[in-house]
């Protein structure tokens, strides 16, 4: 899926506080970014050198050079170069730590950017243990990454970032899948991007089986991280017993994390926050938080397996489900510290939670019925609502609203919210997904099959998802500062 195929717009502002006031712009046609040169990978083998061929690495150097490598056209100093990735299997072999032009370790990414793989089942690109995939560390550049998957990455055990370090620039992933890595902060993700940077934001992508320190799926110090109809699973923060919080995701001191139509389950941490832990602000529209677990190895020295909030934090929530977390201390299963509601949550334990704002709707104390973390259609794994559950047609009653108090027309899958939207992120009894508008668009295609022998580990498989086409009304939302 490219930008292309996000054709919603919604022009409503609204302004949330970042060391200041953030501007939040949702917009519901997104313009595909402006493309320079179009660079074709035609080998799966992980060379710089002149032997008339075109590798990912050497792509990327005649990317951000603009001038050609190889066999690789030159990038374009103007607009935004697309590299296609065709199917297969990438894995990094020139060792190399702390090396920034993409000649050993990771790949360096200097300049705006659109890698465009087959897809996630079919493209992998296997960082072999040698450092992390990706460093993006151009201030004003946009990157785009798609229809890949991002693993093996582990840059040292005091380095940031597993599978990305975003130090700076604009980041955008779609159906994408970062698994298997690991680092200090940020096993998955680490983004601490600022300056003229809008931080990350995810669409329809898997965050799983990543670990670190803390946040071990991702871990935000700075600008904002955006999840939109994805799901973090599987995730630990651990061997860090004062720090390691967030084993799903971490929100530190100056990061604002949202999360959209998203599912956070399975996730673990030593200390807070088996799900999320936030240090400054989270927020949650029409999320569901289950099946964490917090305080793993500390005994009752942590708080909050679904979602823990510092004294310095603020969490607020909106037609969102947290249930069924545990505690190894036994006090705080689902949430410790205040959570901001903003009506129609359902939350089952709120013991070691003070919940304050508008509690319209809220249901408490009880039992979700929640099915098991599966492929219930769509491109991302969802817990469904069983027969019976409470949190069918216990939404809003005007609708499920996004952050901009939108309506969100469909859930984490795509399907449409029909009724009385249900709380969290999967629609009871969903027809499926809407009409699709026919919008003519263009998708890079690959033309070119690799070439190259190499075969990395395969990532912890899943169920393969259902094929049901993106829907029409997705939302995109970007942070201004």
């Amino acid at each position: 899926m490219s930008l292309s195929n996000v054709n919603r717009i919604s022009t409503q502002k609204k302004r949330w506080p970042v060391l200041g006031l953030v501007l939040l712009a949702v917009i519901a046609v997104f313009v595909p970014l402006a493309q320079a040169a179009t660079i074709t990978v035609n080998t799966t083998a992980d060379e710089v050198n002149n032997d008339g061929d075109c590798s990912l690495r050497e792509a990327i150097r005649a990317a951000n050079l603009n001038q050609v490598v190889d066999a690789c056209p030159a990038g374009s100093p103007t607009g935004t170069d697309t590299i296609i990735l065709p199917a297969g299997s990438y894995e990094l072999t020139l060792a190399g730590l702390n090396e920034n032009d993409a000649l050993t370790g990771d790949l360096d990414l200097k300049s705006s950017l659109s890698i465009a793989g087959a897809g996630r089942a079919n493209t992998t690109i296997d960082a072999n243990g040698l450092d992390r995939v990706f460093h993006i560390a151009g201030i004003s550049i946009t990157v785009q990454i798609s229809g890949v998957t991002l693993m093996g990455g582990n840059p040292g055990p005091l380095e940031l970032g597993g599978g990305i370090w975003l130090v700076g620039g604009t980041l955008t992933l779609i159906d994408t899948r970062i698994t298997n890595n690991t680092a200090r902060q940020g096993g998955g993700l680490l983004v601490e991007a600022d300056g003229a940077s809008n931080g990350v934001t995810i669409l329809n992508s898997r965050i799983t089986n990543n670990t670190a320190q803390t946040g071990g799926g991702l871990y935000l110090t700075q600008n904002s991280a955006t999840l939109i109809n994805s799901f973090v699973s599987a995730n630990t923060a651990s061997g860090s017993i004062t720090g390691s919080s967030g084993g799903g995701l971490r929100s530190a001191s100056e990061g604002v994390l949202t999360l959209i139509n998203s599912t956070v389950s399975g996730n673990k941490a030593d200390v807070h926050g088996g799900g999320i832990h936030t240090d400054n602000e989270t927020h949650l529209y029409s999320v569901t938080i289950a099946n964490n677990t917090g305080s793993v190895n500390s005994g009752s020295g942590g708080d909050g397996g679904g979602v823990s909030v510092s004294s310095n934090g603020t969490l607020t929530l909106r037609n969102s489900l947290i249930a069924n977390n545990a505690e190894n201390g036994g006090g705080t299963p689902d949430c410790s510290g205040t959570l901001t509601s903003e009506g129609y949550n359902l939350i089952e334990v709120t013991t070691g939670c003070v919940i304050t704002g508008d509690t319209s709707g809220n249901i408490t104390g009880s039992d979700p019925a929640l099915g098991p973390l599966q492929n219930n259609g769509g491109q991302t794994f969802t817990h469904a609502l069983l027969a019976g559950s409470l949190a069918i047609n216990a939404g809003n009653p005007s609708g499920c609203l996004d952050p901009n108090s939108a309506l969100l027309t469909t859930d984490q899958r795509g399907y449409v919210r029909n009724g009385v939207c249900d709380i969290g992120a999967f629609e009871y009894d969903s027809p499926g997904t809407p009409t699709p508008t026919a919008t003519p668009t263009h998708t890079p295609t690959a033309t070119h099959t690799p070439t190259g022998t190499l075969t990395p580990t395969s990532p912890t498989p899943d169920p393969a998802p259902s094929t049901t086409p993106a829907p029409p009304g997705v939302y995109l939302p970007i942070i201004h500062k």
